[in-house]
């Protein structure tokens, strides 16, 4: 263990431990957790991991699925807007100890066509990722998995609200 290194001792949920809960919050917060962590203990009881269905599915299995989804969601749209790239597609693997599961964050970024959930240069998600969360170390799925380039956001504001600084 390197001098940096913490003790992850506290079990939240199936096999993800965490730092001691008292290290980073309040008391207030502490006895806010006791409460919940009945409720999560009784979760796990009734829904073993095991028969979550996620053991059988990999990555390339996500990534194929995301495919039929982005063809499917394409289609259903107006025949004007055919941008089948700007559907980003989750980060991370599956299999990941934690799943972040974002609901509309904004939709401007710097890669709007092919992109993934996990995109610094989206603001929202420079904010998850600068709370540690990574594709590395989390898998990320988008309620709204739409990307547009700044520059088209920013043009559609000004139409909507006259000059922008």
């Amino acid at each position: 263990m390197t001098a940096t290194s913490e003790v992850h001792d506290f079990r939240l949920f199936g096999d993800l431990y965490l730092p001691p809960p008292e290290k980073y919050l309040t008391e207030v917060e502490i006895m806010n957790l006791q409460g919940l962590m009945l409720y999560i203990h009784r979760l796990e009881a009734a829904l073993p991991l095991e028969h979550a269905g996620f053991e059988t599915q990999s990555d390339d299995d996500i990534r194929r699925a995301f495919t039929i989804f982005r063809r499917k969601e394409v289609m259903s749209w107006s025949p004007t807007r055919k941008a089948e790239g700007e559907i980003v597609a989750p980060s991370g693997s599956i299999r990941a100890k934690i799943a972040l599961h974002l609901n509309h964050p904004s939709f401007t970024t710097n890669h709007a066509i092919d992109g993934e959930v996990c995109d610094p240069t989206n603001r929202c998600m420079e904010l998850v990722i600068g709370k540690g969360f990574s594709k590395d170390n989390a898998f990320w799925f988008d309620h709204f998995s739409r990307r547009e380039k700044k520059i088209r956001c920013y043009e559609a504001l000004q139409r909507c609200y006259g000059s922008l600084p």
